[in-house]
């Protein structure tokens, strides 16, 4: 049976991410940061777009990660996030974090002896 993180005190952070930008994201927030608790999801959607006065529809597709962290890691967590995902430059996506009221983190189970993880 896999062992369950203790209780504690977490913070959710979300980041809108153009399309494609967020597996790499993740993956480096597992292997330099620790954290496994993060999944990503695919989002398109489109619009009205009236640049230079002319109607058009404009259709974007976006990438949406959401982290949980532990509160006390939190700030460090979030500015890792924003400069692995490029959000630091112009019109790269947007990170959010917020409060938690119930939360609990992945625990990732052990792998076997002389079986691969």
């Amino acid at each position: 049976m896999t062992k369950l993180a203790p209780p504690g005190r977490f913070k959710v952070i979300h980041c809108i991410l153009p399309a494609g930008r967020a597996h790499a994201m993740l993956d480096r927030l597992r292997e330099e940061k620790g954290i496994a608790s993060v999944f990503f999801h695919h989002s398109r959607g489109g619009g009205i777009s009236t640049r230079k006065g002319r109607e058009s529809f404009h259709y974007v597709e976006r990438e949406i990660a959401t982290v949980l962290v532990p509160e006390d890691r939190a700030d460090e967590i979030f500015e890792f996030i924003y400069f692995a995902a490029g959000v630091n430059q112009p019109h790269a996506g947007m990170v959010l974090m917020e409060k938690t009221r119930l939360a609990m983190p992945v625990a990732m189970p052990e792998a076997a002896p002389g079986k691969p993880g």
